[in-house]
Order: structure tokens, then sequence, then C-alpha cells
């Protein structure tokens, strides 16, 4: 290659630089096939002590998840000894348990008097007065107490006979009966 300098009136100078490439094609070729070898090798090498790194990573992790594990079960293992201590506690809270739900069984069929008796005189217009007040409650109802504690009440205290109704042909269900008298000014 031949390079020349513009020239300058002043300057006769010409400076010329030459080179020649004396090596064949195959040579050039076989030089840039070793540069790409050479970079995929150390791409492979990245490669490798990356994977390496992780798989190390991975098995710090796991030893630690492991040691974790066995603290737990060891841990376990203790608890599992004092709930067989309490045993006997969780045997009385079932008793509590039983006996309470017996108790809500027995009184789902109680009727609230103090909240009938606010209900009425809520609902008693001014100048009325109330003078006798009764209650029938339902009688011979049929309780069954299982094994278990349960109370079963096939009717749960729902009975028609002895209450009448605005309808004397209709059955009624009802929890008992209330019949009351009073006085009022008019209607």
């Amino acid at each position: 290659m031949i390079i020349l300098k513009d020239r300058s009136p002043t300057d006769t100078q010409v400076e010329v630089s030459s080179s020649v490439n004396l090596l064949s094609p195959w040579v050039h070729e076989e030089l840039r096939v070793r540069r790409w070898r050479q970079r995929f090798a150390l791409g492979l090498l990245a490669l490798v002590v990356a994977i390496a790194g992780g798989w190390a990573y991975e098995r710090i992790v796991l030893a630690q998840v492991e040691a974790d594990l066995r603290g737990e079960e060891a841990t376990a293992e203790s608890l599992q000894g004092r709930i067989a201590d309490l045993a006997p506690v969780q045997t009385y809270v079932d008793g509590v348990d039983r006996r309470s739900r017996a108790v809500q069984q027995q009184m789902a069929t109680d009727v609230a008097f103090s909240e009938v008796l606010e209900a009425l005189a809520d609902a008693t217009p001014g100048g009325a007065r109330i003078e006798s007040l009764s209650v029938d409650l339902p009688t011979g109802v049929g309780v069954t107490i299982a094994p278990d504690g349960t109370i079963t009440d096939v009717t749960r205290g729902l009975v028609a006979a002895g209450c009448p109704g605005p309808d004397p042909f209709a059955v009624l269900e009802v929890i008992g009966c209330v019949t009351l008298s009073g006085t009022a000014a008019d209607r």
C-alpha cells in the first residue's frame, strides 16, 4: 500500500509506505478460526464456572435448610412430649365443651320472659292496661340424650296443642302461648 501526502508548494518531500502480505489466505483463515475457538473456550469456561457456582450455592442453601429442618424436628419431638403431658387438660376441655353443647341445646327451647314482657310493654298503646298475663309452655316434649352428651329433640319444643290461632283449621308451630287480658279506653 502506497500513501502519498498532499503536496504543498513549499514541500517537495513525499513519504511512501508500503506493505506486502506474504501469508497465504488459509493462514489468515486459520488465525481467525483460532481466535473464534479461544472466544468459545472462554465462553464455555465462564458458563462452567457460573454453573459450578450456582450448584455450590444451592448445596450450601440446601445444607442450611436441612440443618433448620433437623432443629425443627427436635423441637417438634419436645413439643409432642409437652402435648402428651397436657392430655388430661384436653380431656377436661372436651368434657366442658360437651356439657356446654348440652346446655345450649337444652336452652334452645327456653323462652326469655324478660324479652316477651319488654316487647309487650313496647306494643301496648298509651292508656291501655294489662290486667293479667299467663304463659303456657309445652309439656311432655320428647328429649333424648346421646352418649356424646348432645340432646336431640324431635319437635325442638314446637307444639300446636292448646294454643288457639287466628285460623282454627291450620296447625301452628309455636314455642308457647301467651294469654293476656286488659282494658283500654277505646279500640
